[in-house]
């Protein structure tokens, strides 16, 4: 769900997002990561609050994503 963002950005899914780059919303930034490290392939996929900011329609999105794609999945919520 990331193609329309990752259209508006010059080097998409390699840009360089934050205060020194490229400004992003927090769900927005929230969902690159997510995006940048599912394709890392990693063994296990530790989300801390990484999906706080999102909407309930990109949450769904993300979550489904997310459990199709990773290996091991851990979410840590802050009470």
């Amino acid at each position: 769900g990331l193609g329309p963002l990752l259209e508006r950005m010059p080097a998409g899914l390699d840009q360089i997002v934050g205060e020194t780059g490229w400004q992003l919303s927090q769900e927005e930034r929230g969902r690159v990561f997510l995006a940048r490290a599912l394709l890392q392939n990693a063994e296990v996929v530790m989300l801390d609050e990484s999906l706080g900011a999102l909407d309930p329609q990109n949450l769904r999105q993300c979550l489904d994503c997310v459990t199709r794609r990773a290996k091991t999945l851990l979410v840590v919520a802050h009470p």
